[in-house]
């Protein structure tokens, strides 16, 4: 009976052998000798022998330069951005509107505020006059009067500009004179040295919330009302979308905003970026 049972496992080992337990077979740093290689057929060492292969490390690996970074396409170039003639002709309508609206504002609010003005431009024209047929010189200063009464036209005018834009681009993302060309204005991307860094983040152009809509509004309501002082700043502010990467004007930086032609996937869900 025991005989039959070792003939039985004789034959079990015989058909089924144990596979060897080791490295595959395959080239290894040779044991016997540094800087070779030997081959080991899975089961034992072999003669055969060959130099070791030299693998020349990478520049960074021996840190001699830093590892190359991923490229990272700015998301704002893929964006449909609006063309200067339209951005241009929006600013426009916007300052119109914003006038007249100030201009019923202060008729309502201090009746008698357009007829002192006018009365007061006359006399300042008329003293100017005077002194160019008396051969004088006509650059004169403006008056107290009516220096203050311009300065609380323009402080007025600003202060309209700055609720309107807060008001329609925190709701529709656009003020009216976007609206009406077509445009809509969205949060920009972060800048592209955290996207270089941070591949992995992904952005929506959403709507700019009511936080870059107030940046916004102020930065506008300042460069509208701001009179000659702001002259300059807003002619680089109009200008600007013409050579900026992004074409970002002033207020589009200040606030991190950029003006694009109306699209379907504005507000959806605020991403990461």
């Amino acid at each position: 009976m025991i005989s039959v049972q070792a003939d039985i496992w004789h034959n079990i080992a015989v058909t089924n052998p144990i596979p060897p337990i080791g490295p595959a077979r395959g080239w290894y740093p040779d044991p016997a000798q540094s800087g070779h290689e030997r081959y080991w057929d899975g089961q034992q060492w072999t003669h055969v022998v060959r130099r070791a292969e030299q693998i020349e490390p990478t520049p960074w690996a021996r840190g001699k330069i830093d590892r190359p970074m991923a490229t990272v396409k700015d998301p704002a170039l893929d964006l449909p951005v609006a063309g200067w003639w339209r951005r241009f002709g929006s600013g426009v309508i916007d300052t119109v509107i914003g006038w007249v609206l100030t201009g019923l504002i202060v008729a309502i609010v201090a009746p008698g505020y357009w007829a002192r003005l006018q009365s007061l431009f006359i006399d300042y024209s008329n003293e100017v006059q005077a002194l160019m047929l008396a051969g004088d010189n006509p650059f004169i200063s403006a008056p107290g009067p009516l220096t203050v009464a311009v300065s609380n036209l323009m402080m007025a005018g600003g202060a309209v500009m700055l609720v309107s834009t807060v008001v329609f681009m925190g709701t529709w993302g656009a003020t009216i004179g976007q609206r009406l060309c077509g445009l809509t204005v969205v949060r920009a991307p972060l800048p592209m040295a955290v996207l270089t860094a941070r591949p992995d983040l992904k952005y929506t152009p959403d709507k700019p919330g009511w936080m870059r809509a107030i940046s916004k509004g102020i930065a506008w309501s300042l460069l509208s009302a701001g009179g000659s002082i702001f002259m300059i700043i807003q002619l680089v502010n109009a200008l600007m979308p013409l050579w900026q990467r992004r074409h970002q004007s002033v207020t589009d930086l200040l606030a991190s905003t950029i003006v694009i032609r109306q699209t379907k996937t504005i507000g959806q869900p605020d991403s990461t970026v």
